[in-house]
């Protein structure tokens, strides 16, 4: 691998532009992410994502906390895959990835949330996932 490609995606060069914005292994973890919630994201970038938690007017919503999560893990986790390529040879694919980061929305939404409306009781779904 070339120090300055990309240790996600082996295509182009590392930036951050790249990795948060153009990175097709981050889209393709995202778009895993995405689709096992229910959410309509395909091959969105962290930006479009962005805008979208800015405009939902339920952010004290389950669902709500539910994306935010997974926002969140899908930051974390994207950079810990990059970063054990890099230093431990470690090479998670889209889906490992995205697996991890279902578990630890999973695991913490089951401690952190409590379902009240019909709609917070629609991701219930999301929270029983069975993660391959």
């Amino acid at each position: 691998m070339q120090d300055n490609l990309c240790a996600l995606c082996s295509v182009v060069e590392e930036t951050e532009g790249h990795i948060w914005f153009e990175c097709p292994y981050v889209k393709e973890v995202a778009d895993i992410v995405w689709r096992k919630m229910g959410v309509g994201f395909r091959g969105a970038t962290i930006h479009n994502w962005m805008d979208w938690f800015g405009r939902d007017d339920r952010q004290g919503s389950v669902i709500f906390k539910c994306k935010l999560l997974a926002l969140c893990s899908l930051v974390y986790f994207t950079w810990r895959a990059r970063n054990l390529h890099l230093y431990e040879g470690i090479k998670w694919t889209p889906s490992e990835c995205a697996n991890v980061i279902l578990r630890e929305c999973k695991a913490r939404i089951n401690v952190k949330c409590k379902f009240t409306s019909r709609v917070d009781k629609q991701w219930r779904d999301f929270v029983g996932l069975d993660i391959v």
